[in-house]
């Protein structure tokens, strides 16, 4: 077989041969390449892989040994802020809503209730109350007789006071306000929600 493919190499002639060199060289080097190429990238995936890991130990010391992903810096920003707080609000709400999903995206605070100082989560209200059902009782829906539109409250799961709305929108004074997607990525990572779909 060689010997043919020496014989059909001569008979190609002199610029043929370099061309016939050149084009299995480019090949080779392609090759040498790609392979580099995916060296490459397998060694960050396990630079990444190593990361999280070292990540995730250290932030479960800090913070729990239920951490089932690390967090964001965002997160741990959230968590080194108000930590009681926070704590407070994972469990505030983690018995009431039905679906976390619709936290996320949105600003939130965590303040006293107006009547027992419980710590509660305030949810935006000024949207239409059809799209706010899935806060289950964590909200009222109040309009007057006759009215055609009404408004939504804040309700204390404590003690069932409803929150006086703030005109302002969510200027609460010390209270503390949380990115809904942070929020949420804290709820997963501690395993109350479970990991986003793949799409």
């Amino acid at each position: 077989m060689a010997e043919l493919e020496v014989k059909r190499v001569a008979g190609l002639g002199p610029v043929a041969w370099v061309t016939h060199l050149t084009v299995e060289e480019r090949r080779l080097e392609s090759a040498a390449r790609l392979r580099a190429l995916d060296e490459d990238r397998e060694q960050r995936a396990r630079d990444h892989a190593a990361r999280r890991e070292e990540d995730l130990r250290r932030q479960r010391a800090k913070y729990d040994a239920r951490l089932m992903e690390p967090l964001s810096r965002a997160a741990e920003r959230l968590l080194d802020e108000q930590p009681r707080a926070i704590r407070e609000a994972l469990t505030y709400l983690r018995a009431e809503l039905r679906d976390f999903s619709v936290l996320e995206g949105r600003m939130l605070v965590v303040k006293d209730c107006q009547k027992c100082g419980v710590r509660l989560v305030h949810i935006d209200t000024a949207e239409y109350f059809g799209t706010l059902g899935v806060y289950g009782r964590l909200l009222r829906y109040w309009k007057k007789p006759g009215a055609g539109r009404g408004w939504v409250f804040n309700v204390c799961q404590a003690c069932g006071e409803w929150q006086k709305r703030d005109t302002d929108g969510l200027s609460w004074r010390s209270a503390i306000s949380i990115d809904g997607y942070v929020f949420v990525e804290v709820l997963r990572a501690f395993g109350q929600l479970p990991a986003p779909e793949r799409r």
